[in-house]
């Protein structure tokens, strides 16, 4: 197996911040919330700087990260399901 590489680093460090962070939010919808809304600026900053500033390539990064996030979350709900539905 190969070295992790930056990005490999960077995705599991992000999704641990966010994990961590997702759990300690249960039962707190205000704090989930400020999760979204930061996770949702952090994107925008990115798309953002990938786009150079022009905004018809945000337009379409945007869209494409909203297919996928929202994808993503629909996986996520059928997984949560499934392993609530387990005795």
């Amino acid at each position: 197996m190969s070295e992790p590489n930056e990005a490999d680093r960077f995705a599991s460090r992000l999704t641990m911040l966010v994990s961590k962070e997702v759990a300690a939010s249960r039962g707190d919808p205000e704090r989930l919330a400020f999760v979204i809304e930061r996770l949702s600026a952090s994107l925008g900053f990115s798309v953002a700087i990938a786009a150079r500033g022009d905004g018809p390539t945000i337009d379409t990064l945007m869209a494409g990260a909203e297919q996928y996030a929202h994808q993503e979350a629909v996986d996520a709900a059928m997984m949560l399901g499934i392993c609530r539905a387990r005795p």
